[in-house]
């Protein structure tokens, strides 16, 4: 039975609902529904930042240049890989933004900003919001979601398109290629002071300790967690992965972990994220063999330049591998241009992952206006005329020669540097890229819009649910609108699943007034239809409310005994009170607090019980 599309009241008033219903009821008090927005001729872009991303600012900048309207989901580093919104604070309401805003496409990178079950992205492919995600390593050092594969509107953009075929064959529909770039007008802000004291050759970059470590210790909990794979097998994998990719330059490390037996690896979702445990273990072998040969190169880099008086900038790690004098201390990337402009010259030394394309140091230092001596990779022709525009080599061994050849030659480096930077100022700037990235998102709306809706996959339905209740429960903080909005796009897109019928039934819950009887109705039908713990908490609450907490009881008993959760057993003892049967509350309550003894509402009911006496009936 489908419902009519309803409208939010323009004026809300004060819900007669009973005080139990607080958890699920939303007083929409002062919420007004908003006008369909007029037609900008300014697209409007929703941009996931990282605080300290070295990439994001001059994407913003970019936008802001070809006169986007931007939105910024602001994000901090959480430990090693994680994230914490900052503004807005909460999911709720970064999901209410997408909602409200409409953009033309969401943007981020290297998937920071997609939260663990992948609930916004649900929201952008229920509303057809194309999302572009720009990887500047592999996509799939990444901890990526199996759901991504089913959407119509999400589009990567790999650094490197060596990579397109293998992310299009893992399933994703949209890759594109769409290398690094510079930003020139960050060399007028480099500081005016020279390099003290001056610097012949320097090296930029991080060994990356720390980031080896964390990954490390992941793999360690994942083999104490699931038993496998065996701290041997994970040291094993490591060190021929490190072999195979010395092997196969130019080659996807992946083809190497694709290649390790499932049966070794284990069956299980990651906790909190919810990755798939097997694609996590390939994912966190591939990216320590890659770091560890990283850190490798980098060393021995250093060590042959040596006698070259090279010095290096870096992460802590570097102080106890140099000779005294040579490490120089960790810099910020704002302040990085001063050392590429002032060193004679800077040495550039690419990762084992960059199978075809060049890293940051191309573009970064001749728009510094330094001269880059760097190694060669099969993309460099398409930025720079390699031996015209900057010094190549082929082996490290090379370097001391060309070092010898450069450092006395100011007038070359200068005249070479000059090429590199006007070269990139004329083809290669973030504004180049986020051009691209705006004709790319036109061309996905303009698809969208001209072809009907494909239905809803059952996976994105699941999502959609948990971003109902999370934004009914919010409270008057959280819009109301947003859930309406919700639900009506289910609606008139159709629903394959029960999950579908949930999101209508937060939407009945948090109307003005409240249509408590017809969301009960749906959820006893849709907990007829499936085993979801979270729509039988939800029906929970409302015959709460309704003081009818006892019709809970069937629902409850028809879902195995091994599949209930903490809090279905807290609901079949509140079912057994209303009823006075309270030696079977009791024993409903114990195996609540037996299997989750954070259960609050369990413990405050058997302590009543038990303070009580009242352990004889029933």
């Amino acid at each position: 039975m489908r419902r009519k599309k309803k409208q939010a009241p323009q004026h809300a008033r004060q819900s007669a609902a009973p005080a139990a219903l607080a958890a699920i009821s939303v007083h929409a008090a002062g919420a007004t529904p908003s006008a369909a927005a007029p037609e900008r001729r300014r697209p409007r872009i929703l941009i996931f930042h990282l605080d300290g991303d070295t990439i994001a600012p001059a994407c913003v900048r970019a936008l802001r240049s070809l006169e986007c309207q931007i939105d910024e989901v602001r994000l901090e580093t959480l430990g090693i890989g994680g994230v914490r919104l900052v503004e807005p604070d909460s999911w709720e309401k970064v999901i209410a933004l997408i909602v409200r805003r409409r953009s033309l496409a969401i943007f981020l990178l290297n998937s920071k900003g997609v939260d663990d079950e992948g609930n916004w992205l649900a929201v952008a492919e229920l509303l057809r919001i194309p999302v572009f995600n720009w990887f500047t390593d592999h996509p799939r050092f990444c901890p990526l979601q199996s759901v991504e594969t089913l959407s119509e509107t999400l589009h990567l953009l790999l650094w490197d398109g060596a990579y397109v075929e293998e992310m299009r064959g893992q399933g994703y529909r949209h890759v594109h290629d769409l290398p690094l770039a510079g930003e020139p007008e960050a060399a007028r802000k480099i500081a005016a002071a020279p390099l003290d004291p001056p610097c012949d050759v320097a090296f930029v970059g991080s060994l990356g300790d720390h980031r080896i470590a964390a990954m490390r210790q992941e793999l360690r909990e994942m083999s104490q967690r699931f038993g496998k794979p065996s701290p041997e097998e994970i040291e094993e994998w490591i060190a021929q992965g490190r072999a195979w990719a010395r092997a196969n330059r130019g080659k996807s490390i992946f083809q190497f972990t694709d290649a390790i037996d499932r049966e070794r690896l284990p069956i299980a979702a990651m906790p909190h994220s919810g990755e798939d445990a097997a694609r996590a273990a390939r994912r966190l072998i591939a990216s320590v063999a890659d770091f560890e040969n990283m850190r490798e190169d980098r060393l021995g880099l250093a060590r042959l330049l040596r006698e070259k008086g090279m010095k290096v900038w870096g992460d802590i790690g570097w102080v106890t591998e140099l000779a005294p004098g040579q490490f120089r201390g960790f810099i910020a990337y704002e302040e990085v241009g001063r050392v590429y402009r002032d060193a004679k010259i800077v040495v550039n030394l690419s990762r084992d992952q960059l199978a075809s394309t060049v890293n940051q140091r191309v573009f970064d230092v001749p728009v510094a206006g330094g001269f880059l001596i760097t190694d060669w990779r099969p993309n460099l022709p398409d930025f720079v005329e390699p031996g015209v525009d900057m010094a190549v080599y082929r082996d490290i061994e090379e370097l001391p020669a060309l070092i010898d050849r450069y450092v006395g030659d100011e007038a070359a480096r200068k005249e070479m540097a000059a090429r590199a930077a006007a070269k990139i100022a004329a083809n290669h700037t973030y504004r180049h890229r986020m051009e691209t990235v705006l004709a790319l998102a036109r061309q996905a709306a303009a698809q969208l819009a001209g072809r009907p809706p494909e239905p809803l996959h059952e996976e994105w339905e699941k999502r959609l649910s948990r971003v109902a209740r999370a934004l009914a429960v919010g409270g008057p903080g959280h819009s109301v609108e947003t859930v309406f909005a919700i639900a009506s796009e289910i609606e008139r897109r159709g629903y394959g699943s029960p999950y579908g019928e949930i999101c209508l039934a937060y939407a009945d819950c948090v109307k003005v007034p409240q249509d408590l009887d017809r969301a009960r109705e749906r959820l006893i039908a849709i907990c007829r239809a499936i085993s979801d713990p979270q729509a039988r908490h939800s029906l929970g609450q409302i015959l709460t409310a309704q003081k009818r907490i006892e019709e809970i009881e069937p629902v409850i008993l028809a879902v195995e005994e091994s599949q209930r959760t903490s809090t279905d057993w807290q609901w079949l003892g509140a079912a057994h009170v209303a009823r006075n049967q309270f030696r079977k509350a009791i024993y409903a309550f114990d195996y609540a607090l037996e299997l989750d003894p954070n259960n609050r509402t369990a413990l405050e009911f058997l302590n009543r019980l038990t303070g009580q006496g009242e352990v004889n009936s029933g």
